[in-house]
């Protein structure tokens, strides 16, 4: 009869190392690779002239008449001792009028990339000022060759 009841400690003890290790490894991954997200607010006019904004607080479009198109350059830069897996994603009224020249790309550590960000504006937008958030999620590379 001891000799059971030592057998059956023996397993939990070997269930609680294993459930213990696998917790530990899930936690660690998701600490490693939880995104940052660093956010761009976006601005644009539309009306029969064109204009420009040179602001650098946020991406300015200026003023874009109805069929025009215009861009913006963003320096994206990896300060992390790791290489980043970089993806972007435009939200709000500029959604479906914004894309980049480059996404889904990874960045090794130090280094630097310009993205430039266009806008084109359908020819039946209403004359008025429009508003957008460009995301850019950095996640880590937690494997492979890079």
């Amino acid at each position: 009869m001891a000799r059971r009841g030592g057998e059956r400690f023996k397993v939990v003890i070997v269930v609680m190392c294993v459930l213990g290790i696998a917790i530990g490894t899930g936690l660690l991954y998701i600490s490693w690779s939880s995104p940052e997200i660093r956010s761009f607010e976006m601005y644009l006019s539309v009306a029969d002239y064109v204009g420009v904004n040179a602001d650098t607080s946020a991406i300015w479009f200026g003023t874009v008449p109805p069929s025009g198109t215009a861009s913006r350059t963003v320096m994206l830069k990896n300060i992390d001792a790791w290489s980043r897996w970089v993806e972007m994603k435009a939200q709000g009224q500029l959604a479906g009028w914004v894309s980049v020249d480059a996404n889904g790309f990874v960045l090794g550590p130090g280094e630097e990339k310009n993205v430039t960000v266009y806008v084109i504006v359908p020819k039946d937008a209403q004359h008025g000022n429009y508003t957008g958030r460009l995301d850019v999620v950095f996640r880590r590379v937690l494997f492979g060759p890079i």
